[in-house]
């Protein structure tokens, strides 16, 4: 699955880039340099599972790199979503992991691949903290059918 050219030139123009070297390269796709602070959500059979604050790297046509506090395992699930200057809703991405590479202790570079985009649906914000635990779950899951359907849609 590859963003379009349109959204991946509005999204690279929204975003301050650094630029990255020119060499050889294996990729078939272009990469621009993306450094910005995002939050990550595993996802897994539908269900969305810890969040974790990781750095982008660079972004292309068909993924995007990133760099982690854990390491992950090719084929594991994450959504991600960007924010984007001048919308009122982030650009959420559901991204499939392709190679995971440990840099130093606590920090993976984590290569992506996009399986899905979804620019009409936004992760709902944070409840208020319920009063009890079984209120807790509930909320849980109702905000996990709320994010799985707006990613699946």
């Amino acid at each position: 699955m590859e963003l379009s050219a349109t959204l991946f030139e509005t999204t690279v123009r929204s975003i301050k880039g650094d630029e990255v070297p020119v060499g050889p390269d294996r990729r078939s796709v272009p990469r621009v340099g993306l450094r910005c602070r995002a939050r990550v959500f595993l996802y897994d059979k539908g269900v969305l599972g810890e969040s974790m604050s990781v750095w982008t790297r660079d972004l292309s046509r068909e993924g995007i790199g990133l760099m982690c506090p854990r390491r992950m395992e090719a084929g594991d699930r994450l959504v991600l979503p960007l924010p984007r200057p001048g919308h009122s809703r982030p650009l959420v991405l559901l991204c499939t992991v392709s190679h995971c590479t440990q840099m130093a202790v606590g920090m993976y570079a984590v290569g992506t691949s996009f399986v899905e985009v979804s620019a009409h649906h936004a992760i709902p914000a944070p409840q208020v903290a319920p009063r009890d635990a079984s209120e807790s779950a509930h909320r849980s899951v109702v905000r996990e059918e709320r994010i799985s359907a707006s990613i699946l849609s």
